[in-house]
């Protein structure tokens, strides 16, 4: 009986036991069939990846065999499934020896990545690509082929070849160059204007060559190119050998793949030179007009008045500083009043128009306006002017602005009219003295005449001395008749 009862016992455990192992069985099926599904759908998604990428993907064996491919792949090389699965790779590649390459540089690194290549289409058509590829081992590490991706990348050499023709032959010169200022790539017009080779200047960095920021001022404005995208300054560079050339910089700043500046970059050095001859000229000029005895001024295109002389202070009360700049020129030449400045016609309108409405006014063939006006002057009393005006134009005939001189002839004037009034009083008395009126006193016997100051004078003498009438003596017939009877019948 006892035995009997650790027999059962033992079957019991043993059931118990298989159970449990049947149990675990089909949790580990359920794992399987879990697995699997998920494996088909992984399997699924990765095909649906491997077919519809836009990118060229294929495996092929150490052979280099074609074992597999997608469409992109197909539709790149113009070749269809049958005809590229079980093609030798050799047949795609230009150069032989570029297979060769690739093959030992894969096994000996494992993998390649955007490794530049040339592949051939089935036409024959050649063109630029990135190859990023990895071996393919079996579990025990052998190499038995490899998986990679091909990208088309002919239009972007093209691209990228234009582009460096323009910066090889462009007289800018040209930088890229990182977020740190460092620079990445350089012209050759650059090369030549700052005196250091490419070599060179790729171990170098903005702060190297710039002369007129300090390198903490640098770091500022590229932040604040970040923040912009772009801007446009001028600076000053060092060459290598130790010149200073002024630089017009235009920068730009893109997130395309690294962040970079790209960047051109003008040599001003002669505009500069010129422009500060310019100004050392203009200030001669202003000198010169400063210390002319004739009042001047000069308006830009906009009607400012650009110089105002001490001539022309003295001559209407209104101080240079109160004048300068002034942005509406009749507001700013307050003495014309109501009239119409010609300087503002000559800058504003066409030369017909001057033409005609300034007809009546003296005309040189240069150009200049001249003749005499009135104006009030803000002093008080009359002011009469002689003027010349004259349009100005820079070295390449562009309308710059307009000149006008004033010569006060208040004076002469005055003194002309006092001689015209004086002429008039003059010719009015001797009109009054030539007419003789009134009572003169005359001798009885002698005939003689007194004048105003008591004096007795010959009749003729006065008469003459009197009036327009000149004597000539004769006789008359009385008198010849009694003092040369002889001569008489």
């Amino acid at each position: 009986m006892k035995d009997q009862n650790q027999t059962e016992m033992q079957l019991m455990n043993e059931l118990m036991e298989l159970r449990k192992r049947i149990a675990e069985l089909e949790t580990l099926e359920n794992e399987r069939k879990q697995t699997e599904e998920a494996l088909r759908k992984s399997e699924e998604r990765y095909r649906t990846l491997f077919e519809e990428s836009r990118d060229a993907i294929y495996t092929t064996s150490q052979e280099g065999e074609f074992l597999d491919a997608n469409r992109s792949m197909f539709n790149l090389f113009g070749y269809s499934r049958e005809e590229m699965i079980g093609l030798k790779a050799r047949e795609i590649y230009v150069l032989f020896e570029d297979r060769l390459k690739f093959q030992q540089k894969i096994e000996r690194e494992g993998f390649v990545r955007d490794y530049e290549i040339k592949f051939r289409k089935k036409d024959g058509t050649e063109m630029d690509c990135l190859l990023t590829a990895t071996v393919r081992r079996t579990a025990d590490g052998n190499i038995i082929g490899y998986q990679g991706i091909i990208r088309d990348i002919t239009e972007r050499k093209r691209a990228e070849e234009e582009y460096r023709t323009i910066l090889r032959t462009t007289m800018d010169g040209f930088w890229t160059t990182d977020m740190h200022g460092r620079f990445l790539d350089v012209n050759d017009a650059y090369c030549q204007l700052i005196g250091y080779s490419r070599d060179e200047l790729l171990t170098m960095s903005i702060s190297d060559v710039e002369a007129a920021e300090k390198p903490e001022e640098t770091a500022q404005r590229i932040q604040r190119i970040m923040e912009t995208g772009g801007t446009r300054f001028e600076t000053r560079h060092r060459c290598k050998d130790g010149r200073m050339i002024d630089l017009e910089v235009s920068v730009n700043y893109t997130k395309i793949g690294n962040e970079r500046l790209f960047v051109f970059l003008r040599d001003i050095t002669e505009r500069k030179r010129a422009e500060e001859a310019l100004k050392g000229s203009e200030q001669r000029l202003a000198d010169i007009i400063d210390f002319l005895p004739d009042g001047t001024l000069v308006i830009d295109r906009e009607g400012k008045v650009i110089a105002w002389n001490h001539a022309m202070e003295a001559m209407v009360g209104v101080k240079a500083k109160d004048m300068l700049g002034k942005g509406n020129c009749e507001y700013a030449i307050p003495f014309y009043g109501e009239r119409r400045p010609i300087l503002i016609d000559l800058v504003t309108q066409p030369q017909e128009e001057i033409d005609k409405r300034y007809a009546h006014i003296e005309k040189r063939p240069s150009g200049v306006l001249m003749g005499e006006s009135y104006i009030p002057n803000l002093k008080g009393g009359e002011f009469y002017f002689f003027g010349a005006a004259a349009p100005l134009y820079d070295q390449k005939g562009n309308l710059v602005g307009a000149i006008e001189c004033i010569r006060d002839i208040t004076e002469r004037k005055r003194m002309e009219e006092e001689r015209e009034k004086l002429i008039r009083e003059l010719q009015d008395a001797l009109a009054n003295i030539k007419t003789l009126h009134g009572l003169l006193p005359i001798c009885s016997y002698c005939k003689k005449i007194r004048d105003d100051k008591g004096y007795w004078n010959r009749i003729e003498s006065y008469i003459q001395d009197h009036s327009g009438a000149e004597f000539t003596h004769g006789m008359c017939p009385e008198c010849l008749k009694k003092h040369y009877p002889d001569l008489v019948d």
